[in-house]
C-alpha cells in the first residue's frame, strides 16, 4: 500500500471521510486547496494516477467523499471499470481528467458518478461537485429492490420472424443494462441458434436436462450453463436430431427450477412444443413474435389461442410484429395485424438490415450494435413493458457499484 494512504487510514478501521488522487502537482494543489476549504484536511490527496487509487482502494474502506484523477496511460472507461470492482457501494465519487469527451461525461452521470470535471480544475467548481446530497436524495438499487422474478417465453408465430434474435437482446438488456441476473434458455436443443448466434460453444448439458428433467438440480444447472457475462447465463445445445427425445414436463420444471436461481429467465420456445408439457402454465408472460403479413396474423391468432388455453391471461401475452418496412409492398399496418380486435399488438419493430448484418458477423445481440437505433429503442421499450423499470433507478453498467451494490 502507498505509505500516504497507509497513514491516512492507520487510526482507524472505518472508511475515511475524503480522500482524492491526483495524478500531476497542478491538479493536487487545486484538490488540496478544496478538501482544505470543506474541512477535510489537505492531508487526505494524495500524489498518484488512477493505478495507484485502484490499488488502494482495493485494500482500505471506500472513502465517503472520494476524487479520483483518471489521466493515465489507461482508457477513461476502462479504468472506470476498474476501480467499480475495487469501490464499496454508495461513495460519493467525482472523476477528473483531461479528456473533454460529453460521450464520457454522459455515460458517468447516467452510472450514478457526482460529477465528471475537465482540467484544469477551479478550486470553486471542484467544491461544487464534492458537496454531497443529503442520503434522501440517494436511490439505492440493491437485491430487494429488484423484481421478484419473472418468466418470460418468446415464441415465433411463424420460423424466420426473429424470435431468438428478440430473446436473445431482451435477456442482454435485462442482465447488462437493467443488471439482473438473467437466464437465457434455448428450448429447441436440435436446430437452436443462441449459442451460435453469441459465438459460444454448446454443451450437452440443456439436452440432458430435456430428456432427464428429474437430474436438474443446482449443480447441474450450474454445469450446464455458458457463462457470457456475470449476470447473463446461457443453456443451449446442439444434439442430434435423430437421439433427442424430449420429457413431456421438461420445459416447464427447467423453467420453474430456473425461477428460483435467477431473477429473469427467458425462453425460446420451439412453437411446435408450445402445447405440450405444460410450458406455456410455468410462465408469467409470453411474447408471440410475428411479421406483418396475412400469414404471420393467422398463427399469432393460433399461437395467442393456444397460450390462453394453456392458462396464460391476456395481459400476459405480448403480440410483436418484427421487421416492420422490410417488405416494400405488402406489408400490414397495426390495425389490420390487430385481426379485428383478435389481437392486440403490443410493439412494432422496424426492420434494420445494417444491425441485423452486423449483429450476425460479429456474433453479438442486435441489440448490443442497434442501441442507440430505432430497434435499440423499441427493444428497450418492450423489455420494461415484459419486466417494468422504475425510470429514476440507474441502469448503466457502473450504477450498482457507485449508487448502490454489485
Amino acid at each position: 500500500m502507498n505509505a500516504q494512504v497507509a497513514r491516512l487510514t492507520a487510526s482507524s478501521d472505518a472508511a475515511p471521510p475524503f480522500m482524492a488522487f491526483a495524478a500531476d502537482e497542478a491538479t493536487r494543489a487545486v484538490m488540496a486547496e478544496a478538501a482544505e476549504a470543506l474541512g477535510y484536511g489537505g492531508a487526505a490527496v494524495v500524489a498518484g494516477d488512477v493505478a495507484l487509487a485502484a490499488t488502494s482502494l482495493a485494500e482500505i474502506p471506500t472513502p465517503e467523499v472520494l476524487v479520483i484523477d483518471l489521466d493515465s496511460d489507461v482508457p477513461p472507461t476502462l479504468a472506470v471499470e476498474h476501480l467499480a470492482t475495487v469501490c464499496d457501494p454508495g461513495a460519493h465519487v467525482v472523476f477528473v481528467g483531461s479528456v473533454n469527451d460529453v460521450t464520457l461525461y454522459r455515460d458517468l452521470k447516467a452510472a450514478g458518478v457526482a460529477d465528471y470535471l475537465v482540467k484544469p480544475l477551479s478550486v470553486e467548481g471542484l467544491i461544487e461537485a464534492l458537496h454531497k446530497p443529503e442520503p434522501a436524495e440517494i436511490q439505492v438499487l440493491d437485491d430487494a429492490a429488484q423484481p421478484d422474478g419473472a418468466r418470460i417465453g418468446v415464441v415465433g408465430a411463424r420460423g424466420g420472424a426473429g424470435a431468438t434474435t428478440i430473446a436473445t437482446s431482451l435477456a442482454w438488456i435485462l442482465s447488462e443494462e437493467r443488471r439482473l441476473r438473467t437466464a437465457l434458455a434455448d428450448l429447441d436443443v436440435t436446430y437452436g441458434t443462441i449459442a451460435l448466434n453469441l459465438d459460444l460453444e454448446p454443451n450437452r448439458g440443456l439436452a440432458d436436462a430435456m430428456e432427464n428433467p428429474a437430474r436438474v438440480d443446482d449443480l447441474f444447472i450450474e454445469r450446464a450453463t455458458l457463462t457470457v457475462s456475470e449476470r447473463l447465463a446461457v443453456l443451449a445445445s446442439e444434439a442430434d436430431p435423430a437421439e433427442s427425445p424430449v420429457a413431456v414436463d421438461a420445459q416447464a420444471r427447467l423453467a420453474d427450477h430456473l425461477h428460483q436461481t435467477f431473477a429473469v429467465v427467458v425462453l425460446d420456445l420451439p412453437r411446435h412444443r408450445l402445447a405440450k408439457g405444460g410450458t406455456v402454465g410455468s410462465l408469467d408472460r409470453l411474447v408471440i413474435v410475428t411479421e406483418p403479413t396475412l400469414a404471420g396474423l393467422r398463427d399469432a391468432v393460433r399461437v395467442k389461442t393456444l397460450a390462453l388455453a394453456g392458462g396464460l391471461s391476456e395481459n400476459a401475452v405480448h403480440v410483436v410484429v418484427n421487421r416492420v418496412g422490410l417488405l416494400a409492398k405488402g406489408e400490414l399496418d397495426a390495425k389490420t395485424m390487430s385481426g379485428g380486435g383478435q389481437l392486440r399488438i403490443s410493439h412494432m419493430l422496424p426492420f434494420d438490415a445494417k444491425a441485423a448484418s452486423a449483429a450476425m458477423t460479429q456474433g453479438k445481440p442486435l441489440y448490443v450494435v442497434a442501441a442507440k437505433s430505432k430497434i435499440g429503442k423499441a427493444l428497450r421499450e418492450l423489455s420494461q413493458d415484459l419486466v417494468p423499470v422504475d425510470d429514476d433507478a440507474p441502469k448503466s453498467a457502473f450504477a450498482r457499484w457507485f449508487r448502490g451494490g454489485k
